[in-house]
């Protein structure tokens, strides 16, 4: 999970804050923040405070992806939607250089006449692109993916 998120103006340094789900999804949906003061297109920096020697760990979003569906069902009388997303981040210290892969996910509940409650996922996962890309590549071998 972030620890930490801003968005930076590459331009001025400016720094700047929204939600981060509604950051993400405009991001997937090709909408980028842009910086107050200069009108740049901001980056967004995240902070994960990892243990075991792993963190903190700051990187930037390069981008941002949502599946095709949004997948939904009905629960109590309220009606959920799922955004799980694919981050990828790059590390903000130039020795790492690496590119990783962050999985958030949020759930909305709607309930009629409500503003949706929005529930961030706690079981987001965070791993590199190369380990990613050898999972994927795995599952596709196996006809799991098309």
């Amino acid at each position: 999970m972030a620890t930490d998120w801003v968005f930076v103006c590459p331009k001025c340094n400016n720094s700047e804050w929204d939600r981060l789900f509604d950051t993400l999804k405009n991001w997937a949906n090709d909408v980028r923040h842009k910086c107050s003061e200069c009108q740049t297109e901001s980056e967004i920096h995240l902070t994960f405070d990892f243990s075991l020697g792993a963190g903190p760990y700051s990187c930037k979003v390069l981008d941002v992806f949502l599946p095709d569906k949004i997948r939904s069902w009905p629960e109590d009388g309220k009606q959920i939607e799922y955004y799980p997303f694919l981050v990828i981040v790059e590390s903000l210290d130039p020795e790492e250089g690496y590119m990783s892969v962050w999985s958030p996910y949020w759930h909305l509940k709607y309930s009629a006449g409500e503003n949706p409650q929005i529930i961030y996922g706690q079981y987001a996962s965070h791993l590199d692109l190369e380990s990613f890309a050898s999972l994927v590549k795995k599952a596709s071998a196996k006809g799991y993916l098309s």
